[in-house]
């Protein structure tokens, strides 16, 4: 993962937590919504998944410091015509977002433990209050006649039952180490969780 695609997904989370933590589409804004920062650790972690070449959830992403560490998983397949893997990590973070377009608000207040609806778990790992890394892997590969991309970022948190995805209120009210100047409504990078 090189330095310009690590900034690309970072300002991408960052710009939708900001907006997310503004109180967009109705959702309520957040008190206290950290801006994300890069780890190394989980970014390699991350990549372990991601060369397995196989789509699915790993069980092993925990580190040292994060316990209880979040995944989100996107893959792309394509034939002939190469894609930028910068521009398709920053859709697959937009799509992941757009889930907000199915996610019942009361879902923000208590994460439930039953959900039978549209796939919402990739936006509210996003929008977690209690995520304040986060560390990406994207692996190229053929299958046949495809190339597919996949990506993997994994999360300082994972949502976590009947807890809040964040706590709403007024913008950055709660924030200990001020607010973010870049990205309005976002703690400082400073804000540990």
């Amino acid at each position: 993962m090189d330095a310009k695609m690590k900034e690309i997904i970072l300002n991408k989370h960052n710009t939708l937590r900001a907006k997310m933590a503004q109180g967009f589409g109705g959702f309520p804004p957040a008190q206290r919504m950290p801006t994300l920062v890069w780890d190394d650790e989980l970014a390699t972690v991350a990549s372990f998944n991601a060369r397995r070449c196989k789509f699915r959830h790993d069980n092993c992403r925990n580190t040292k410091e994060f316990k209880y560490s979040g995944q989100n998983l996107a893959m792309a397949r394509f034939r002939g015509k190469a894609v930028n893997p910068d521009e398709r990590a920053a859709f697959f973070l937009q799509k992941w977002f757009d889930e907000y377009r199915h996610c019942p608000k009361s879902i923000i207040a208590k994460f439930p433990f039953s959900y039978k609806g549209p796939q919402i778990g990739h936006f509210t790992l996003m929008m977690n209050d209690r995520v304040w890394k986060v560390g990406c892997s994207m692996v190229r590969y053929k299958s046949g006649k495809w190339t597919n991309l996949f990506f993997v970022c994994n999360y300082s948190m994972n949502n976590i039952l009947g807890r809040p995805v964040y706590t709403g209120g007024k913008t950055a009210s709660k924030c200990q180490t001020g607010q973010n100047a870049k990205f309005k409504g976002l703690c400082s990078t400073k804000e540990k969780v």
